[in-house]
């Protein structure tokens, strides 16, 4: 399937604080949520113009559309057309001219669908007191009319962004969508067009975007929990990403209580080691905090637990093992995790071994653990998250063997035999979520092949899938770039979910040196930790 999107700057999408990246604006994620849902791939072609109006593009029809043979034509004007002071046309012509746009199109087969264009905020430099909305608001009835009297889909854009004050502050200029506007616009448009092709699918809304961390550090993989009526987020802190020959990370422990504001609370340290991946259990009444750390000296991987009973005072580090713990989760009066190990010594330098294994653990006090069994052996599979549906589990495994497809693993209690499927996406660092009885994950996708290439800010986001008949359905796609992931989750009684994850993205989005923005080197990355709040809606 082919889209074209036609439109002005907000179509366009990317410049300035919008993306610094083609592949980050709204057009190619929405590519990105299609060719998952349906499937298939289905190209999205922006031919949105910076200033354009429905007067100009008529002329540039041929060659920005109908060469294209598109099956479906999304076309979004108005700003410029109602409040450019050197272009602005009357309310009169913008009707004519997105009916003629219409009839062109359906003359050859085109399905065409309207959306309204965005509102205009107090940013906007001609604003006028409110007189711009004002204006713009007799084009937007303009387009919902058309819509009614052709009978033809319309996607509100407007409606969007007015009823909601966070969404109407993505417009970083009082007209178009910020970095962040992006992922909205994407999300919300898929979800409008798979509705008009009688696919039905969740609808993502963002609530909030929250720093959490931003002191120029390297801060990177995240947890998060709600425990006894505080929120508590943790994450490793470094100078670089990984320094195999240093004991370079320690791992910090954030506190909230309303989600906005955080104060650090712990900092805990294997001392010689370098501490990573930290994952909460909250457990027979205390926290525990489990780190898979990196021995410079020995150049191994072992795990290391930490626990409180207050949240303030810390006791261990306790040594679990010579494994690599992942997520911990309760299933009746046990705890259980999936470990994993590289084959033999060196792994982590570059040998990138194929006989890695995953194992299942368990535990009754949350430092000793036994093996259950062995889940699976090869595809260099490592980072494995695991979750319990009544007596059965359902886990899902990174893999590092080319083409990288994420396992699905699943078994019945008492959890010994599992049985493989491959997924059709690529996800990293995963995280399960049962919500409302339907499966849900998030962790890390490539926006672009990464194979013989070197590893460029762009390729990397933080995304969340619907798991539906062992197949991921891309559902969003949050503010992310460069070094990114590693997501922890809390639901929150509102019916939203938070979720903790870090990012580089802030770096590039205001960045003006091009070369330093593609540096191909994550220790230049420096992320923040961020806290997304979301909602679904089925």
């Amino acid at each position: 399937m082919k889209v074209v999107a036609l439109g002005d700057s907000v179509t366009l999408s990317y410049g300035n604080k919008r993306s610094p990246w083609i592949s980050h604006s709204w057009p190619k994620i929405l590519e990105r949520i299609l060719s998952s849902q349906l499937g298939e791939y289905v190209e999205v072609v922006n031919s949105g113009v910076g200033g354009d109006t429905t007067r100009r593009v008529i002329e540039r029809l041929d060659k920005d559309v109908f060469q294209y043979e598109p099956d479906i034509l999304l076309i979004m004007f108005g700003l410029n057309d109602a409040l450019n002071i050197y272009r602005s046309i009357s309310v009169e012509e913008y009707e004519n001219n997105l009916r003629t746009i219409i009839e062109l199109a359906s003359y050859r087969g085109i399905k065409a669908i309207l959306m309204t264009p965005n509102p205009v905020t107090e940013k906007y430099i001609r604003y006028e007191n409110g007189k711009s909305l004002k204006k713009l608001y007799l084009y937007v009835e303009r387009v919902r009319k058309i819509a009614e009297d052709l009978r033809i889909p319309l996607i509100d854009i407007f409606k969007l962004f007015s009823e909601d004050d966070f969404y109407r502050d993505r417009l970083y200029d009082g007209v178009h969508p910020d970095y962040t506007g992006q992922s909205i616009l994407a999300s919300y448009i898929a979800h409008s067009l798979l509705n008009i092709k009688g696919c039905k699918t969740v609808k993502v809304r963002l609530h909030d975007l929250i720093t959490v961390w931003a002191d120029g550090m390297y801060n990177a993989f995240t947890d998060m929990i709600e425990w006894k009526g505080k929120y508590y987020i943790t994450f490793r802190q470094g100078t670089h990403h990984f320094i195999p020959d240093a004991p370079d990370g320690k791992i910090i422990i954030v506190s909230s209580n309303d989600l906005k504001k955080w104060e650090k609370v712990a900092v805990l340290e294997v001392k010689g080691w370098d501490a990573r991946d930290p994952k909460f259990l909250a457990f027979k009444d205390k926290l525990f905090l489990y780190t898979q750390s990196w021995s410079p000296e020995k150049r191994i991987h072992e795990t290391f637990v930490f626990y409180t009973e207050d949240g303030f005072k810390w006791r261990g580090p306790f040594d679990c093992g010579e494994q690599v713990f992942w997520r911990p989760r309760i299933y009746k009066n046990k705890a259980y995790v999936v470990a994993y190990h590289p084959s033999k010594r060196g792994a982590w330098e570059g040998d990138v071994t194929r006989k890695m294994q995953i194992d299942l653990l368990e535990t009754s006090d949350g430092i000793h653990w036994s093996k259950v069994t062995t889940m699976h052996r090869g595809n260099f599979v490592n980072e494995t998250d695991i979750l319990f549906i009544g007596d059965e589990a359902l886990a899902l495994a990174r893999v590092e063997e080319w083409p990288r497809k994420t396992l699905i693993l699943k078994s019945k209690y008492p959890f010994r035999e599992w049985s493989v499927h491959v997924t059709n996406e690529t996800l990293q660092c995963p995280l399960l979520l049962n919500y409302k009885g339907e499966i849900f994950a998030l962790g890390r996708i490539y926006t672009m092949s990464t194979k013989d290439k070197p590893f460029l800010p762009e390729f990397a986001r933080t995304a969340l899938f619907h798991l539906k008949n062992n197949m991921l359905k891309l559902l969003f796609e949050f503010p992310s770039a460069g070094d990114n992931a590693y997501p922890g989750a809390v639901f929150l009684p509102s019916e939203k979910i938070a979720i903790s994850y870090y990012s580089s993205h802030e770096k590039y989005v205001n960045e003006v040196d091009t070369v330093n923005r593609y540096r191909g080197f994550i220790r230049d990355y420096a992320p923040n930790i961020y806290l997304a709040i979301f909602s679904l809606n089925f």
